[in-house]
């Protein structure tokens, strides 16, 4: 039988959770040499061919009264994965980080970041990526600040993010010298619990001594 939406969601929740554990049993993986993943100064605006991965977005057009019911029953489990990513961002090496990702990411997935004019689509590319960014900054430390999840499938949060960047991934911060920086997120889910968007853009809200100035890079 045709699972329900509430069930379509536990189950691609519960696919991420074991992706995870997984990870996690294996330990923090190898971060890489930095020099191996970033060619040039800045990344490399992409296109990756997803074949045929379903366009999987929910939509204000397509969203129905069965989603919302699923997706508010499973706020919690939502929840609790998005936490769960704030650790695997700490902890996680860039090989068990991009290979956990892929166990989250729909076959159409996306990422951008507007600020740095960075965009990738399709589940390698955007799994790559993470891995990537942990490899440039193999200290890097999220937390996050704030979480809503009133819109259905959609999750807005702000992420205070720290480190050390060995290569130039976002050319407002020095190399190799300590950085602070506040990131909002957008997170998208489909109908499956997957992600199949993730939207970040800088914070200039600017704690002093904290953030850098927006006048200091434009």
């Amino acid at each position: 039988p045709k699972p329900t939406g509430l069930a379509r969601v536990q189950r691609g929740m519960a696919a991420m959770g074991e992706a995870g554990a997984s990870a996690s049993a294996r330990g923090a993986g190898g971060v890489g040499c930095a020099c191996d993943v970033l060619a040039d100064d800045r990344p490399a605006r992409r296109s990756g061919n997803a074949g045929s991965a379903r366009q999987s977005k929910v939509t204000p057009e397509t969203l129905s009264a069965d989603d919302v019911e699923a997706w508010e029953a499973s706020l919690p489990m939502v929840e609790r994965h998005l936490y769960a990513f704030e650790g695997m961002l700490n902890t996680f090496g860039a090989s068990d980080l991009q290979q956990t990702i892929l166990g989250r990411l729909s076959l159409d997935a996306c990422a951008t970041w507007e600020d740095i004019d960075f965009e990738e689509q399709g589940i390698e590319f955007v799994a790559n990526w993470y891995g990537k960014v942990k490899a440039i900054i193999p200290d890097l430390r999220a937390h996050m600040m704030t979480l809503e999840l009133q819109d259905p499938f959609r999750a807005q949060f702000l992420m205070r993010v720290s480190g050390t960047q060995r290569l130039p991934l976002m050319p407002m911060f020095a190399t190799n010298k300590p950085f602070t920086c506040d990131l909002h997120n957008t997170i998208e889910f489909n109908r499956d619990g997957l992600i199949c968007g993730r939207h970040m853009n800088l914070s200039f809200d600017a704690r002093l001594g904290q953030q850098v100035s927006i006048f200091d890079w434009l």
